[in-house]
């Protein structure tokens, strides 16, 4: 099974995907829609932690 991880592009708001295994925080990735660099982030996983969480509830 795949986990993965999303995040927003602070430009376009693009949602984009990352698979959990590849995630490595302060790595940047570009954006498919704009290009942007965008950051990950230890908030980007906190947030996810909370997304996990509510998700699990129901």
């Amino acid at each position: 099974m795949e986990l993965r991880i999303g995040f927003e592009c602070p430009q376009c708001q693009k949602i984009l995907s990352v698979d959990f295994s590849d995630y490595i925080p302060t790595e940047a990735r570009s954006c498919r829609k704009c290009k942007q660099s965008v950051v990950l982030t230890d908030l980007t996983l906190k947030d996810f932690a909370s997304d996990l969480r509510q998700y699990c509830e129901f």
